[in-house]
């Protein structure tokens, strides 16, 4: 079982959750300033990388979806894994 709060890069955790790769100015951008819904992905910098957990990439897509109105599920893909 993988321990989703175990700091990762952020490429390697939205990929575990969504099954897809943001461009790495998207993530960046998700990182440092709040989207249009308010929310921002939290992250840390260890040893001059950026760090998150799938944990927190959840918290994310779910609070973003949420003040969209509507309800995230998890792909069926990584859930079956997790």
């Amino acid at each position: 079982m993988i321990d989703e709060n175990k700091l990762i890069s952020p490429e390697s955790a939205v990929r575990y959750v969504t099954g897809q790769t943001p461009n790495r100015t998207t993530l960046w951008r998700w990182m440092q300033q709040p989207n249009r819904d308010g929310v921002v992905l939290e992250s840390c910098i260890v040893g001059g990388q950026r760090q998150t957990t799938i944990a927190k990439v959840r918290q994310y897509i779910a609070a973003t979806t949420r003040r969209r109105g509507a309800t995230w599920t998890e792909p069926a893909t990584t859930a079956a894994t997790s």
